[in-house]
């Protein structure tokens, strides 16, 4: 039985839901839903991190092997078998068959944030990817060069100087192409890295994380969230948006993580499942658009992705997680809830 952090699932369902909406083609206002890539971001900083640091405390150490391995029994069965079931768009959509070696090549090395690749929606994968093998080589250099009692203390600033370096990478990319601000990890990584920092406070610092958590966080949350409805996906958002949503989500992790009384199943069996559902929603999508869809098909197109991803999930994602906990059990124990975290992400 797969145990998993409620909350946390919650915000899953609704970043995977938000998405499903922005790349559904019937109304510019679902554009919004973009936003929820950066909430899978601030979640995959967060969680990711606790994994690590939750070893740290436990061990002493972060082992490379373990980490990339379960990681690799988490992202790639199901990825792969997304890309091998679309090597027959090669020969049907006239984009690919530009270049296409290079464009699979692209996704098999999760570069699709740099280079053209096959799906939409798959640059994304590319810069978790990209953070996966940068973040624990980073915390590792830290245990060597830093104090051994407080090796992780400089990860606020450190945090800090990547949400900065983004902003700057982004306002001086926009005036060149301000499509491009949304893709390139070097233009994200704000999020992710803001979700290290969460997961610092937490496991280190926790009675601060737990003193600032109360409910102020939420409606700062959605207020940092409104420069986002004036910059949906289908325009070229400003340079600031991002980092906006960057701050919302954070603040909004922040306050979710310490209520285990918020609760939804629904939404939380979606989170379960939401991984799969992502990679699978777009296909769905581009289904849908050869329909000239309507907002009648709009609750056919989400119950169509979740029931489809949710199926993927149970046949390749949640098998590949058993037989990655029978050859390589996790080592980290969240202290909210012992071992929810090992089959979190």
């Amino acid at each position: 039985m797969h145990k998993h952090i409620p909350q946390l699932d919650l915000l899953r369902g609704i970043a995977v839901l938000a998405v499903m909406l922005c790349h559904y083609p019937c109304y510019k206002i679902f554009a919004i839903g973009s936003a929820g890539v950066d909430l899978f971001f601030v979640l995959s900083g967060f969680l990711i991190s606790s994994l690590l640091f939750s070893e740290w405390k436990r061990t002493g150490k972060i082992s490379l092997f373990r980490f990339y391995v379960r990681r690799g029994f988490k992202i790639y069965p199901s990825f792969y078998f997304l890309i091998a079931t679309s090597l027959g768009l090669f020969w049907v959509v006239p984009e690919i068959q530009t270049h296409p070696f290079s464009r699979l090549g692209a996704e098999l090395l999760f570069l699709q944030d740099y280079l053209p690749h096959i799906w939409g929606h798959t640059w994304s994968l590319g810069v978790e990817e990209q953070f996966y093998l940068l973040l624990p080589l980073r915390l590792i250099l830290m245990t060597k060069l830093h104090n051994p009692a407080r090796p992780f203390s400089s990860i606020p600033l450190l945090s800090g100087l990547v949400g900065i370096g983004c902003l700057a990478f982004r306002v001086a990319r926009h005036p060149i192409n301000p499509l491009d601000v949304r893709f390139a990890f070097h233009f994200r990584a704000d999020a992710l890295f803001a979700g290290v920092a969460l997961g610092y406070l937490f496991h280190f610092r926790h009675r601060v994380f737990r003193a600032v958590s109360g409910w102020w966080l939420l409606p700062l949350s959605i207020g940092a969230l409104l420069p986002q409805c004036f910059y949906p996906e289908t325009a070229a958002p400003a340079p600031y948006v991002l980092g906006c949503n960057t701050v919302a989500f954070t603040f909004l992790v922040w306050w979710a993580v310490s209520r285990s009384s918020l609760r939804a199943p629904v939404l939380e069996r979606v989170g379960v499942y939401s991984y799969s559902i992502y990679l699978w929603h777009f296909p769905m999508a581009e289904m849908f658009q050869r329909t000239n869809p309507h907002l009648i098909l709009l609750p056919f197109y989400v119950m169509a992705s979740i029931w489809f991803g949710t199926y993927i999930g149970n046949i390749i994602e949640l098998r590949a997680l058993a037989a990655r906990d029978r050859m390589f059990p996790a080592t980290a124990v969240w202290p909210v809830s012992p071992d929810a975290i090992r089959h979190a992400q």
